[in-house]
């Protein structure tokens, strides 16, 4: 289910892959860091539709998970154990409908704090 202040819930399948990878194969992390969407294209991932007067570096053409997902932007992705050791709560988050357009989920050192604040009802800080 959509809502327009994020995107859909992933795919369970596409989570799991995403998690996996992203707590074990180096290579793939580096394609993650530099383009959030390219990466999980890899997986299998395709964009809705953007909704009507979407745009901007979230607003993808339909199948187009490549520009897609800016809100997983990292500027030092989170590492191999820190999005190992919150995986549970990360498969949930990002299964979610909504609840991942707020920045932050892969950051070095703040994943714990984000899923905090995700969790408690709170917004994600900057």
């Amino acid at each position: 289910m959509a809502n327009s202040s994020g995107h859909p819930g992933l795919d369970p399948a596409v989570v799991d892959k995403l998690l996996e990878l992203l707590s074990s194969d180096d290579h793939f992390r580096d394609s993650f860091h530099k383009n959030p969407g390219a990466a999980l294209a890899e997986l299998g991932y395709q964009a809705p539709a953007p909704a009507p007067g979407a745009q901007g570096k979230t607003a993808a053409p339909a199948g187009d998970a490549t520009t897609s997902f800016a809100c997983m932007e990292t500027q030092k992705i989170a590492s191999k154990e820190e999005i190992q050791a919150a995986r549970e709560e990360l498969q949930r988050l990002l299964t979610a409908a909504g609840n991942h357009n707020n920045p932050h989920a892969f950051e070095a050192g703040r994943v714990g704090d984000f899923l905090k604040n995700v969790s408690g009802g709170g917004t994600p800080t900057a």
